[in-house]
């Protein structure tokens, strides 16, 4: 009897663990996105509709990354750039969200470390509370 408790308890702690890390992915998802949206905000980045642009430094502020990474993501062909001028790259919004949701056209996109956004995020913030 002993041991058919320890296996269910065994198989109970197994699902319990299964459950959290679901329901962890799904909140790093869902503060990402919002994430995504207050650093746009932030950037005074009003871009929401696909057919919106950023330049390499809006897009870097909106996704919370250096504009090296940014230039680095189009060198890497991760993420289309648009020339519209001489020395004017632009990136649609709507692809750069894909990309750092990890669903890019090409399903290569770059898997974006939540701790690293986070860490960005609170740099910012503290940066921004400085500057007032």
């Amino acid at each position: 009897m002993n041991g058919a408790i320890a296996a269910l308890d065994v198989l109970f702690r197994e699902l319990v663990r299964e459950a959290v890390a679901e329901s962890a992915d799904v909140v790093k998802r869902e503060v990402r996105q919002l994430l995504t949206e207050e650093l746009g905000k932030l950037a005074g980045a009003k871009a929401t509709h696909s057919s919106e642009y950023a330049t390499v430094k809006v897009a870097a502020k909106i996704g919370a990354v250096h504009e090296s990474t940014i230039r680095n993501w189009i060198k890497q062909g991760k993420l289309k750039a648009y020339q519209p001028e001489p020395r004017i790259l632009r990136v649609r919004v709507d692809e750069l969200h894909a990309l750092m949701a990890g669903s890019s056209n090409g399903g290569d996109g770059e898997v974006i470390d939540f701790d690293d956004r986070v860490r960005a995020l609170t740099s910012r913030a503290a940066r921004c509370g400085a500057k007032k």
